[in-house]
């Protein structure tokens, strides 16, 4: 365990030292979130609604929207860990006692703890403005914490079996882009799902990609009561993603093996 801290910790130091990196994204999320916020002050000073939401709580779903992006969504996954693949810098991890999974979470971990000490002030002040909006309550915000942590492992997993696809497909940028658009869009970061056609709602309500955004945000601001269904059902597509990157990783290892590399 104490290799893994160590990871962590110079995870942390190779973060300072791209601390622009951090104000940029920043920068470029509020700016994301102040655009759409202009679009739906629009639609709504127009007569029209949008389901059950009212203005408020659209702006404060995507304020909360833009703040999971920033953390779970700090680093590009699938580019790194392919980079590495078809550089060979593999080898060097398959060398060492040290699992390349757990070393690329811990080394996630740490570069996430770096940013998540610049935006939780942003998020305190915005929960802070929020209460005469919403019931929020500590019980929900540690709702909230664990859902969040659900939704990093499931994104960081499944972007993680999009960098080792690179053992069978060589070059995984298109794929990568692709699956990023795709689950914006199907995980809530675009639209609540709940405003989808009743079909694609209950279609995402079976696939995993609702706990990346819409349920943590839904638990913090009520339009979902937390169960243990919900949360039992969140920590098996985890457990799922964990397995199945194991899985792929190991057959990855033998075909990249097999060539000779």
């Amino acid at each position: 365990m104490r290799k893994y801290w160590v990871i962590f910790k110079n995870s942390i130091q190779t973060a300072t030292a791209y601390r622009f990196n951090v104000f940029a994204s920043l920068f470029n999320e509020l700016l994301t979130l102040l655009i759409l916020a202009y679009l739906w002050i629009s639609i709504y000073h127009q007569g029209n609604k949008i389901g059950n939401y009212s203005l408020k709580g659209l702006i404060i779903y995507f304020v909360v929207n833009k703040f999971i992006n920033l953390i779970i969504k700090s680093l590009d996954t699938a580019r790194i860990v392919g980079e590495e693949i078809r550089e060979g810098v593999i080898i060097n991890y398959l060398l060492k006692p040290i699992n390349y999974l757990n070393e690329y979470i811990f080394f996630n971990a740490g570069y996430i703890f770096y940013r998540l000490i610049f935006y939780i002030f942003i998020f305190i002040i915005v929960i802070f403005f929020s209460l005469g909006f919403f019931d929020f309550n500590l019980l929900r915000i540690f709702y909230f914490i664990i859902f969040l942590v659900i939704s990093y492992f499931i994104n960081l997993f499944i972007f993680y079996i999009i960098g080792i696809s690179t053992f069978y497909f060589g070059f995984i940028m298109g794929l990568n882009y692709l699956t990023q658009s795709i689950i914006s869009f199907l995980s809530g970061a675009f639209l609540p799902i709940d405003l989808f056609p009743s079909w694609l709602y209950n279609l995402m309500n079976i696939l995993p990609l609702k706990y990346i955004i819409y349920v943590p945000i839904s638990i913090l601001t009520g339009k979902l009561n937390f169960s243990i269904s919900l949360l039992s059902g969140g920590i098996l597509w985890m457990l799922f993603f964990y397995e199945l990157s194991i899985f792929i990783f190991k057959k990855g290892i033998k075909k990249y093996e097999a060539f000779g590399i």
